[in-house]
């Protein structure tokens, strides 16, 4: 019977510090040049900078892969509008409350030129729709 040969299994240098590359990664904009400068710098790293780039990798396309779920989509003018829910501290003679904030406002900005709704705009006129 012949045997078997392995190859060594060299340990992560990386491994420690995932839980730190998760965290900071993504303030850095998944710059693996700088994780691994601060890496060295803060916690005494002794890997290479390829060991931090092949960590920082996956979290990239993670990162990519989640911006790709959030589409703009675009409406025609007066098609869309945007309300604003919010609770502010408000001072009242018998002390502190809370109260409710609501804003709604139609989206004026992809008015076309010379269109009625332009002329609306420019008059500051609130648009009835139905």
């Amino acid at each position: 019977m012949g045997s078997v040969s392995t190859l060594p299994v060299h340990p992560n240098p990386a491994a420690p510090h995932q839980a730190w590359l998760r965290a900071r990664a993504p303030e850095v904009h998944y710059s693996a040049r700088i994780l691994y400068q601060e890496l060295v710098a803060q916690q005494g790293f002794l890997g290479s900078y390829d060991t931090v780039k092949q960590a920082v990798r996956p979290l990239r396309a993670g990162a990519s892969l989640a911006a790709l779920t959030q589409r703009r989509f675009e409406t025609g003018p007066g098609q869309q509008a945007q309300v604003d829910w919010g609770q502010i501290k408000v001072r009242l003679a018998s002390g502190p409350a809370d109260a409710a904030r609501h804003g709604a406002s139609e989206r004026a900005s992809r008015v076309i030129p010379g269109s009625p709704s332009a002329g609306w705009v420019a008059e500051g006129r609130a648009v009835a729709r139905s």
